[in-house]
């Protein structure tokens, strides 16, 4: 089967499911979380890594209809984990989401508002 043409499957396979897009991408990011969430397990710190494997996957729920407001709550998450030393592996999960929340952004905002989201991950 060619590139095009599994393409062309997945968008058709997307359009006839809307809501395995909607909900697949914030389980697959709140899943990619959850091993540093059972690492923390032995520690004093599940909860701390339980709360940012949330705030940083159910406000991809609303990415498509309210970008930018998805993208500022998932940067200032990740703004948190940073300054409340967390593992760097749940870091590196608020990342992964924080650029699909820049994805969406740039798919469905407006061009300031684009440069806005720029301008705050170059920070």
């Amino acid at each position: 089967m060619s590139i095009i043409a599994r393409l062309s499957s997945w968008r058709w396979a997307d359009r006839a499911r809307p809501r395995v897009r909607l909900w697949g991408v914030p389980l697959l990011c709140a899943v990619l979380g959850l091993p540093y969430v059972l690492t923390a397990a032995g520690e004093s710190g599940i909860a701390e890594e339980l709360a940012l494997t949330v705030a940083v996957a159910v406000p991809l729920l609303w990415r498509e209809r309210r970008p930018m407001l998805v993208f500022e709550l998932i940067t200032a998450s990740a703004v948190l984990a940073t300054y409340a030393e967390s593992s760097p592996g749940a870091n590196a999960s608020a990342d992964v989401v924080r650029h699909v929340a820049l994805f969406n952004v740039g798919r469905f905002a407006t061009p300031g508002q684009i440069l806005i989201a720029l301008a705050m991950s170059l920070a």
